[in-house]
Parts: C-alpha cells; sequence; structure tokens
C-alpha cells in the first residue's frame, strides 16, 4: 500500500483495466508530449465510470500536439466530470494519528 507525501494513496485507487491499458499504449507511443503519470490521474479516474474515462483519453489523443501536459490536462478534464482530489492531502491530524496507530 502507497504512503503520504506524493508515494502514493491509501488505500490504493485503481482505474479501469481498459483505462490503465490505453495510458500504457499512449506512453510507449511516443504521441504525446510527455509521459501521463498514471499515479496522478488513477486516483481520479477511478471516481469516473469507464466510459467517462474512455472519452476524457480520447479527446486527449484527438488535442495530442496542443497538450503540452496530458497528466495535468487529464487531471482538469476528469475534474471536470466531478472527480476530487482524494488521497495524499490529509489533514496533519489525520497523518499524526494514523503514524500513532502505525508505532
Amino acid at each position: 500500500f502507497g504512503g503520504f507525501g506524493g508515494e502514493g494513496f491509501w488505500p490504493p485507487m485503481e482505474c479501469d483495466k481498459r483505462i490503465s491499458k490505453t495510458i500504457g499504449w499512449y506512453n510507449k507511443q511516443g504521441i504525446l508530449n510527455e509521459r501521463i503519470e498514471y499515479k496522478e490521474i488513477a486516483p481520479l479516474f477511478a471516481q469516473l465510470d469507464p466510459t467517462t474515462g474512455g472519452k476524457i483519453l480520447s479527446q486527449l489523443e484527438k488535442n495530442a500536439a496542443d497538450v503540452k501536459n496530458p497528466t495535468g490536462w487529464l487531471a482538469n478534464a476528469a475534474r471536470k466530470y466531478g472527480a476530487t482530489n482524494v488521497g495524499g492531502e490529509l489533514d496533519s491530524k489525520v497523518r499524526k494519528l494514523i503514524g500513532w496507530f502505525n508505532k
């Protein structure tokens, strides 16, 4: 399981396997200006239904030449469809409590 401070999310949030494979394919093909950082967008896409996620990825592919930061673009698009930031940004009191339990 992931930790805090950018190391992942707890509990880990995975998006649909088809979405995951498509992102991997985009990264291998080199059609984007930068690689998509899966760990950053997976928690957002996990909140969306796979059809919506697929539509967003299709839009990215159509605009690939104009998108400088595909990870940021995908995150913003997911938020427009209702995804919210989760994990990683816990209140300091909650982090301390979790740290105390883990000792």
